[in-house]
């Protein structure tokens, strides 16, 4: 394969280099003899034609860092380029260019809105390549911010993190975690695309890349995200002289007992999924619920039945505690029937005894009450006035 030359886009050769001498706007300017009117008249063509210059040499500038703008990079910081003119360019630039910095011309150039308009409308361009888009969340989440230019950072960092996982997202699609692994249970490293992908999809950020705040436990324990399989719950040890009546068995409905029932096999097809609801954007209203909720719908395969449970820190705390311990005694090549035996009860005994939490709504009188947290039933939960005021002093204390 022949070897290609590389050019210098950004290099420039002055038009009022060639324009004819006796304009007198090239290096060798007017000669000795000009009168002061002359050498103005020279210097107010030069000055007006250094804003066609300056078009020029931006122009280039882009062309030279078009790579920049499809960068899947959190260090690019701009998406109109431009390029400061050295005074050996241009003779007697620095009489022109009185005052200017590189700096000042690149904030004439590109403010920071509209770099935060144009990176994400980069970004979708490139998401738009593989049918994704990141308008729902993005809408999402506008409404749970006052700041648009926080927003749009957010979805900057979201969208480069979404597309940079991309690859591995689109070949494992179908790809579980592996719970054979010892040195593996409950890694970051080891989990199940599906829940990668909705991660992403979420604004969680990869486990992959580490860029998941490590500033305090609270911000891992807000975007913590656990799918269990029904299946692998399913009953090893059967009734036995070791166990009498076998391993446990997850809640069955059986119709004697119930006359419209449809979860007569509480294992086939079936997955729960498990979030914490009183942390990050979960607990400030139903809207963001409601998009994950449907963006996990959305995500997970059409023939398998799911179920959403958004717990509290406290039994989010509880519940990875029994189903990684679980997962460990699990992972052996031959795992002990007596320790995944018990292991398995502690774990079904939390598992079904999941609940939801919802975001906080406040009682008021109409008078003095503030209606931005409304009531509603099945998505919030009632607290007095006075119940917020307690709380609010708690956390003043703390």
């Amino acid at each position: 394969v022949p070897h290609g030359n590389y050019y210098n886009l950004e290099a420039y050769f002055a038009v009022q280099d060639s324009l004819p001498l006796t304009y007198g706007t090239g290096f060798d300017g007017l000669p000795e003899s000009a009168g002061n009117l002359r050498k103005a008249q020279s210097k107010q063509l030069k000055a007006y034609l250094l804003f066609f210059e300056q078009l020029l040499v931006n122009y280039l500038a882009q062309l030279a860092n078009i790579k920049e703008l499809f960068a899947v990079d959190e260090t690019v910081k701009k998406t109109y380029f431009s390029r400061f003119i050295q005074p050996a360019e241009i003779a007697g630039l620095g009489d022109l260019y009185h005052g200017m910095e590189a700096t000042v011309l690149q904030e004439l150039t590109e403010t920071n809105d509209i770099f935060l308009l144009r990176r994400n409308r980069f970004l979708d361009h490139l998401l738009a390549r593989f049918a994704e888009t990141f308008n729902d969340y993005a809408l999402m989440l506008y409404s749970y911010t006052d700041d648009k230019e926080i927003a749009d950072e957010q979805l900057i960092d979201n969208k480069i993190d979404f597309i940079r996982n991309f690859p591995n997202l689109s070949s494992n699609r179908a790809r579980a975690f592996n719970y054979k692994g010892p040195e593996l249970v409950c890694k970051d490293e080891n989990i199940a695309t599906l829940a990668s992908r909705i991660r992403l999809l979420l604004g969680y950020g990869s486990p992959y890349s580490g860029n998941i705040p490590a500033v305090a436990n609270e911000i891992n324990t807000a975007e913590q995200i656990f799918i269990v399989e029904h299946l692998l719950l399913r009953p090893r040890n059967i009734p036995g002289t070791l166990f009498p009546e076998g391993d446990p068995l997850l809640d069955v409905c059986l119709p004697g007992d119930c006359d419209s029932c449809d979860e007569k096999d509480p294992y086939s097809f079936r997955v729960t999924v498990v979030l914490n609801g009183e942390d990050g954007l979960a607990s400030k209203g139903i809207e963001f619920r409601r998009f994950a909720e449907q963006t996990i719908r959305m995500e997970t395969p059409a023939h398998l039945g799911i179920k959403i449970c958004w717990v509290s820190k406290v039994q989010l705390a509880e519940f990875q505690q029994v189903y990684c311990d679980w997962l460990e005694a699990l992972a052996v090549p031959e795992p002990d029937a007596t320790e995944l035996h018990d292991r398995l009860i502690d774990l079904l005994a939390v598992f079904q005894q999941l609940k939801n939490v919802y975001p906080q709504a406040t009682l008021h009188d109409c008078i003095d009450g503030n209606d931005g947290n409304s009531v509603f039933l099945g998505h919030t939960s009632i607290i007095s006035d006075k119940e917020l005021d307690e709380q609010i002093e708690k956390k003043k204390i703390k």
